[in-house]
């Protein structure tokens, strides 16, 4: 199974979990600042409303990528689509 990244592609084996707390978190924080410009590339092309929640385990918070009215429509909507059965997961 491959992922295409924005410049490479990765074998999927390759992925692994990072054993060292300090190497894992620090791998992290570089994923997420790639992955929060995303829904900001995707708003920009498509023109329409983009929502990232990163959570943690070690964090009491989520971080959440758009603004609270955004994030909180787009989750409403997502659940009432849910609940009529509208989306298969």
């Amino acid at each position: 199974m491959f992922f295409t990244t924005g410049r490479k592609t990765v074998k999927h084996e390759l992925i692994k979990l990072i054993f060292n707390e300090y190497l894992r978190r620090t791998a992290f924080k570089k994923t997420k600042v790639g992955l929060l410009k995303k829904p900001s590339e995707l708003r920009t092309l498509c023109c329409d409303i983009a929502c990232i929640v990163v959570y943690r385990s070690y964090d009491s918070q989520p971080d959440i990528w758009a603004s609270s009215r955004e994030g909180s429509y787009l989750f409403e909507r997502l659940k009432n689509l849910l609940s009529n059965n509208e989306v298969n997961l």
